[in-house]
C-alpha cells in the first residue's frame, strides 16, 4: 500500500488507517480494503509504505485487526 505511487486519487491508504482521514472518501476506502482482505483463503500479508508507520501500527492494534507481534516495521 503506497499512496505516493498510486495512479489517481480515489483510493488513499492513509485514510484507511485514520492517519489523515478528513473527507467522505474514507468510507469507500474502508469498503474496498474489506473486500480485498476478505478474499484471502489461507493467509494474508499487507505491506504499507507510510510517513507514519507508528500511527498505522497503533490503529491496527487498537481496532483488534492484528496483534502487536504480527506487525513488522522496517
Amino acid at each position: 500500500m503506497d499512496d505516493v505511487s498510486t495512479r489517481g486519487n480515489s483510493f488513499q491508504y492513509e485514510k484507511l488507517f485514520d492517519v489523515n482521514a478528513t473527507d467522505e472518501k474514507t468510507l469507500n476506502v474502508k469498503r474496498l480494503f474489506y473486500v480485498i482482505c476478505s478474499r484471502a483463503r489461507e493467509s494474508l500479508a499487507l505491506v504499507a509504505y507510510s510517513d507514519d508507520p507508528d500511527g498505522i501500527q497503533r490503529y491496527l492494534t487498537s481496532k483488534g485487526w492484528v496483534h502487536q507481534d504480527e506487525i513488522v516495521v522496517l
